[in-house]
């Protein structure tokens, strides 16, 4: 496949990306069989539950936390990849970020919303749930606020509204496109949902600043709320628990199991609805990255409990460590570890980041590594506690608990199937974006081009500009520079989509320009970039802002991937 074939045509995106709503197949519905299936059982799980108590669970002094608030923590971590991608990346402008965050979006929306049951499922009586919210009454009753089951409640709460409103409001556009286009009985659906958008410039102004609002409100709750659910164990005295690290240690872990998370959903899924033109591989190598940052962090901050409970002196506290790791759950907290620390190192290679099938076992494994860890973290504790009278020996789940789990595995596939069948999958609008970017540049480049002396100006100024760069090309044969150069230009647009394994003669010009060749220093491009939007506004006569930005978001890219080639 060459390199052209990667540019996605702007006129073609609503109808690849709306094409993936249409009536589903067969492996659509045997998915959504095998779905109801867990989820009915998860459901009569907790009618049995509900009837005859608590007692069905494996709770027992002082085990009176177990799996249900294991799960809990582990839905909440799941739901932060969404916000990472979604909102932290938006404003550090990864462009690459766009083929996924739509998925992530709604995963996270998805993952708080079978977070938020586990609460009512943990406490005895579910039918008082809302006696958690401090809502006014007349029997003079007031929540405990020291109770970290309220602490959950309006760190659940607002993670939910904030994140369900930066879903919607990115789909607003693209409901608007599935209302013009839909003719069966979600067309009016659709109209109420696109709130009478009509794309004018009054409306992409006012969504421009409210999506970016949205996206910084978003991002402090990266932080916040994960830091809340990791106080539920922080402000205890317990042994393992009592620890400053939880905060940072909690939110590292939520972003590693959401984007194993994301990849587990995403590999199934762009082959599902056909869209592999528009997540490529490329993505996941980025989202792999991340992964490997992340787990590395997770790893330090294993270390770091293990060196504070040694350092510290504290019997209790080297009792409960020792315990874990050579006690009777030293299998869950060995398997924790392998999981978590050791199998995510073959991310390092990148055979391993471009093999689709290695990624997703990888991130079977991570998603099952953070489900041990929460519940390492829980019941060694709780079963290990001051008094040796209170050891109670192994902790034995019960099948209702484990159905539950199930359910709410369930649960979250139902919904996250719903979605992408009724919904688009990847941002239309954002997509567009990008391609708008490419043809704008691509108008302004032939036009630059057409004219004599486009090449020789740019070089003038490029030398101009620093004796560094004089020093850098002064045994350059001019003629052959010129041409690499514009034929450089005239890729940049198609490896948007492109696997950088594909990129052939941008590797070579990279390459080139590597430490080992030319040895261009990598802040000579902020000379190199400057220097041809100068000579673009020059020769250009069609200049203005919208060119220049996108004549910067293409060269972004680019400049990137030559900085990634430095080295080599």
């Amino acid at each position: 496949m060459s390199v052209a074939d990667h540019a996605i045509n702007y006129g073609r995106i609503d109808t690849d990306i709306l094409r993936t709503m249409q009536p589903p197949g067969r492996a659509y519905f045997a998915s959504l069989a095998l779905i109801l299936g867990g989820l009915a059982l998860g459901a009569y799980a907790f009618s049995v539950q509900w009837r005859l108590g608590l007692g069905v669970a494996g709770y027992e002094h002082p085990m009176l936390w177990g799996i249900y608030i294991t799960n809990f923590v582990f839905w909440v971590g799941i739901a932060h990849s969404g916000t990472l991608i979604s909102a932290v990346l938006f404003l550090f402008r990864a462009k690459w970020r766009t083929s996924v965050a739509r998925a992530s979006e709604a995963m996270t929306v998805f993952a708080v919303m079978t977070a938020g049951l586990f609460p009512i499922i943990h406490i005895g009586r579910p039918w008082f749930f809302y006696w958690l919210i401090p809502y006014p009454n007349e029997r003079q009753l007031w929540v405990n606020f020291q109770s970290p089951l309220v602490w959950d409640v309006f760190a659940i709460t607002t993670y939910l509204t904030v994140s369900a409103m930066f879903l919607f409001l990115g789909l607003i556009p693209d409901v608007a496109a599935a209302r013009d286009r839909c003719t069966d009985w979600r067309k009016p659906i659709y109209r109420a949902l696109a709130l009478g958008w009509r794309g004018s410039t009054r409306q992409w102004i006012h969504y421009g600043a409210l999506y970016g609002f949205f996206a910084a409100l978003a991002t402090p709750l990266v932080v916040s709320v994960h830091s809340v659910v990791s106080w539920d164990f922080a402000m205890s005295i317990l042994p393992g628990w009592h620890s400053t690290i939880f905060a940072p240690y909690f939110v590292a872990g939520a972003i590693f199991s959401g984007l194993a998370m994301v990849i587990t959903l995403l590999i199934p899924l762009r082959k599902l609805l056909g869209i592999e033109e528009y997540i490529t591989i490329r993505h996941f190598e980025n989202l792999a990255k991340l992964i490997i940052v992340t787990s590395l962090i997770v790893g330090y901050a294993y270390l770091t409990e293990f060196f504070v409970a040694w350092y510290s002196g504290n019997p209790f506290e080297q009792g409960t460590f020792y315990n874990r790791m050579f006690g009777e759950y030293r299998l869950f907290s060995w398997g924790m570890l392998t999981c978590n620390v050791v199998i995510p190192l073959l991310l390092f290679f990148k055979r391993v980041r471009t093999n689709l099938a290695a990624l997703f076992v990888i991130s079977i494994f991570v998603n099952i590594g953070m489900w041990l860890e929460r519940f390492v973290i829980i019941v060694t504790s709780l079963s290990h506690d001051f008094d040796p009278a209170n050891w109670t020996g192994l902790y034995e789940p019960t099948w209702v608990e484990g159905a539950i789990t199930v359910g709410s595995f369930s649960l979250f596939f139902l919904l996250f199937l719903i979605f992408i069948k009724n919904f688009p999958a990847v941002s239309i609008t954002e997509m567009k974006e990008g391609s708008a970017h490419a043809e704008v540049f691509d108008d302004s480049l032939a036009r630059c081009l057409s004219k004599h002396g486009f090449l020789d100006r740019f070089y003038e100024l490029f030398l101009a500009s620093s004796p560094r760069v004089r020093e850098a090309f002064r045994h350059t044969d001019f003629a052959h520079q010129k041409k690499m150069l514009a034929d450089s230009l005239s890729l940049m647009t198609a490896m948007s989509g492109a696997p950088a394994d594909e990129l052939e003669e941008l590797d070579r010009v990279a390459r080139r320009h590597g430490k080992h060749d030319l040895d261009i220093g990598l802040d000579l491009y902020d000379l190199w970039l400057e220097s041809l939007m100068q000579t673009v506004r020059e020769f250009d006569g069609h200049f203005d802002r919208d060119v220049d930005r996108a004549w910067r978001n293409v060269l972004a890219e680019g400049i990137e991937f030559m900085e990634s080639r430095h080295e080599r």
